[in-house]
């Protein structure tokens, strides 16, 4: 009974479970309208918590006269920023209305290639030729460090008068202050490690902060609300622009506010100074962010600062020098073969591609009307054809003259050949410990061909040896032999300058730019021959002018040796020894590399004269061959180029601002702790630099400590011109380890009465000597009297390149 009842209640229950849900839904009332979403707009992207400006119709830009575009904007990518190029469209177009176009220099080395973050190939040659016609360089937050060799690259061009654009943003993924401070600390800027952040009014994220005061060029954007969208703040010796608002804080520098975010550096003694723009956020110069707020006013200041580098037209900037019309000119009476309609054809192509239009000229464009009237005038003529019809070769210094041919011995090696140091004449044997060769009476002036005028400055002059005064004269008269006389050589052109340097024309190369009255711009390429003008227009097309002596409007270039072969100078006949035994040099040292003079000319200004020159000048007259490094064009010599040489001499003595610092003091020491000879000419070479307050040098005498380097000078006080700059004298008692040896010091006249002026160091009483020899001139070479500064460079040559067991004796 009791189990029935238990399965009837089952059953029921399966009934209520089966009809219960249909017996309630027919219960209850009727349903409503059917659920309808709301609409919902599409998506803006773009739209954000605070309104921006209302949309405006933009403004027809309008027409200029056409002109020659200025040099693009270069954007380093090749570092590895972590960017996307179209990141930079906003900034490419408020360039384009500027008139300016924007490059990217992108990666070449493979990231697997690079075995470590520290072991990035060097691209400073890259780096050179990309920013050979740009006016302006953008960085923003590399992955990969600038090294030495690139960051006096970018040195060179703001000297130049480029500008650069330094960004760290830390929102980019490759960013880390340290790193783009490798860039940024030459400049003396300094990005900090901190991101800044407003908690009490920002763009909808405390990271997103808004400026406080504009200063100095920004002060246009006062009143601006322009936000940073990510930043960090800026130090060092900079001219702040930009501040961030007051409530805006550090993450780092607590306690602090009104942080520079946007600021102008570059060092003044560099000439670097008001030509670089650091920024410390990207995003405010990108879309979207560009169209909030007043954004916009900040990409119109980057771009303007950008936009305002105004390089200097040099010969080497070819064709930044000529205007959008230019008109080829060929003084020449001869035909123009294909070779010469090719490369005219190149020339228009190239000409084309910077915004210029290339014309045809006529011969005598100082009489006849060109097709162009107001064109600039590319001018290529043979010395002869250009001397008679104008003055440009008297303009820029030079007369041509004819005279002897050069002897085989006086032929230059061809240019890429590696130079060799000349023997010098004989020593005539005196009882000094470094017998010196006296003056001649009077010399001619030296003859130097164009392959010895770029780097290889200058050369030996022909040496004859005298007839045998013991030679016994023939008994008899012999018959003559008969043959006809062999004609004599023709004579050889020279390119003669005041100074009265000798240039053979023939392996000369000279390109003169300048400006004639009207506004008209003339750039001349001058040669001998029709070969010759063709290697020059080569160089034109390739923007080549290695080798080369540079200046603003001259420069001076050896021909090609293919074009002007040359025969094999003669091995010079071995130098008898002197008769100190003490002086015999070694087997090796007729073979020895050439003398490096390098001329730190990169902080100088065109109107100083140069030390260095003198030094070549000098040496050449003594027989030696001189290889010259100007760092304004060539930049810093490597150390593996510095130990080619048997001597090197350093000089920058005679420009106003003289010293040795930085890169050049670690190559200095390097060499020298490799056991090399070097020669220091400055006002502060940092070696052997006394405590004694700076005053000038009005008189030196000569001292007794090494007789070699004052043989032959005057006994008596030697006078040195009046207002002469203030140096520091050299110390007065150096280390004994040392080895150094006092030649000259300071006359009785001068302040510092007995301070040394020149000394040499050598390493004689280390403990493993290397044969290393420092001789520091405490003063500019071009004080001494020309009759003083000839011999003591004369003797200079003789302790430094000697091979010697003792050199202090």
């Amino acid at each position: 009974m009791r189990q029935s009842r238990r399965w009837l209640l089952i059953w029921a229950a399966g009934l209520l479970l089966l009809f219960g849900p249909t017996s309630l839904r027919s219960l209850q009332p009727e349903p409503g309208p059917a659920y309808t979403p709301p609409a919902i707009a599409t998506a803006a992207l773009a739209a954000t918590p605070v309104p921006t400006v209302t949309a405006a119709a933009l403004a027809d830009q309008p027409v200029e006269p056409a002109t020659a575009r200025p040099g693009p904007v270069v954007v380093d990518l090749a570092h590895y920023s972590d960017l996307e190029r179209d990141r930079f469209h906003a900034l490419a177009g408020s360039l384009a209305a500027r008139g300016i176009g924007l490059r990217f220099w992108l990666p070449t080395v493979p990231l697997d290639s690079v075995p470590s973050f520290a072991a990035f190939p060097d691209q400073s040659a890259e780096l050179h030729k990309i920013l050979a016609d740009a006016s302006a360089l953008v960085v923003v937050s590399p992955f990969f460090l600038y090294n030495r060799q690139e960051i006096q690259v970018v040195e060179r061009f703001l000297i130049d008068g480029g500008r650069l654009l330094l960004i760290s943003d830390p929102d980019v993924e490759s960013d880390a202050a340290r790193d783009t401070n490798s860039l940024a600390l030459p400049f003396d800027i300094v990005f900090q490690e901190d991101y800044l952040y407003d908690v009490a009014d920002n763009d909808a994220n405390y990271t997103h902060f808004f400026q406080g005061s504009y200063l100095d060029q920004a002060a246009e954007l006062a009143g601006s609300r322009i936000g940073f969208y990510g930043g960090r703040s800026i130090e060092g010796a900079v001219l702040p622009q930009v501040r961030s608002a007051p409530s805006t804080l550090s993450s780092l520098r607590t306690g602090q506010n009104a942080f520079t975010t946007v600021a102008i550096g570059g060092r003044p003694g560099s000439r670097t100074a008001g030509r670089v723009l650091a920024l410390s956020d990207f995003d405010v110069l990108t879309d979207p962010y560009v169209a909030r707020h007043d954004n916009r006013r900040m990409l119109d200041f980057v771009a303007a600062f950008l936009a305002g580098g105004q390089r200097s037209q040099t010969i080497v900037d070819f064709p930044e020098f000529l205007g959008p019309q230019v008109a080829l000119v060929v003084v020449s009476d001869e035909a123009a073969g294909a070779p010469s309609i090719r490369q005219a054809a190149a020339l228009q192509l190239l000409l084309e591609r910077s915004g210029r239009t290339l014309h045809l000229g006529i011969t005598r464009w100082l009489t006849d009307s060109l097709s162009a009237p107001n064109a600039d005038l590319l001018v290529v003529a043979r010395y002869q054809e250009i001397d008679k019809r104008s003055s440009l070769l008297a303009d820029a210094g030079f007369v041509l003259q004819q005279g002897p041919a050069p002897l085989p011995g006086d032929t230059p090696s061809p240019p890429t050949a590696t130079p060799q140091r000349a023997a010098p004449p004989p020593l005539p044997p005196t009882p000094a410990a470094f017998p010196a060769k006296p003056l001649p009476a009077t010399t001619d002036p030296p003859r130097f061909s164009a392959s010895q005028a770029g780097r290889v400055a200058v050369g030996q002059p022909a040496t004859h040896a005298p007839l045998s005064e013991t030679e016994p004269p023939p008994t008899e008269p012999a018959a003559p032999p008969e043959f006809a006389p062999a004609a004599p050589p023709e004579p050889a052109l020279y390119l003669v300058q005041q100074d009265g340097i000798q240039l053979l024309a023939s392996e000369t190369l000279l390109f003169l730019q300048r400006s004639e009255t009207g506004g008209r711009r003339l750039l001349a390429l001058l040669a001998a021959s029709e070969v010759s003008l063709q290697t020059g227009l080569q160089r034109l097309l390739d923007q080549d002018f290695s080798n080369c002596l540079v200046q603003d409007e001259l420069a001076v270039c050896p021909v090609d040796s293919t074009t002007s072969a040359q025969p094999p100078a003669p091995t010079p006949a071995p130098t008898p020894a002197p008769t100190n035994a003490a002086l015999a040099a070694p087997p090796e040292a007729s073979a020895a590399a050439p003398i490096l003079v390098v001329d730190d000319n990169l902080n100088a200004s065109a109107e100083e004269i140069s030390e260095a020159a003198l030094y070549a000048e000098l040496l050449a007259t003594a027989g030696y061959t001189a290889e010259v490094w100007a760092t304004r064009t060539d930049g810093l010599p490597s150390v593996e180029e510095l130990t080619r040489h048997s001597w090197v001499i350093w000089s920058d003595a005679a420009y106003a601002q003289s010293g040795i610092q930085g890169e050049s003091l670690r190559l200095l020491s390097e060499l020298i702790n490799a056991g090399g000879k070097v020669t220091i000419g400055s006002r502060m070479p940092f070696f052997g630099v006394g405590g004694e307050a700076a005053s000038p040098i009005i008189d030196l005498q000569v001292a007794e400590g090494l007789s070699a380097l004052v043989a032959g000078l005057p006994t008596e006080p030697i006078e040195l011109p009046d207002g002469l700059p203030a140096v520091v004298p050299l110390e007065r008692s150096p280390d004994v380890s040392t080895g150094a040896s006092i030649a000259l010091r300071r006359g009785p006249a001068s302040l510092a009465a007995d301070a040394p002026a020149v000394m040499l160091y050598t390493d004689e009483n280390f403990e493993a000597p290397k044969g290393a020899r420092l001789l520091l001139v405490g003063l500019a070479l071009t004080w001494l009297p020309s009759e003083v500064s000839a011999q003591l460079v004369q003797n200079m040559a003789a302790v430094m390149l000697a091979y010697r067991e003792h050199p202090s004796e």
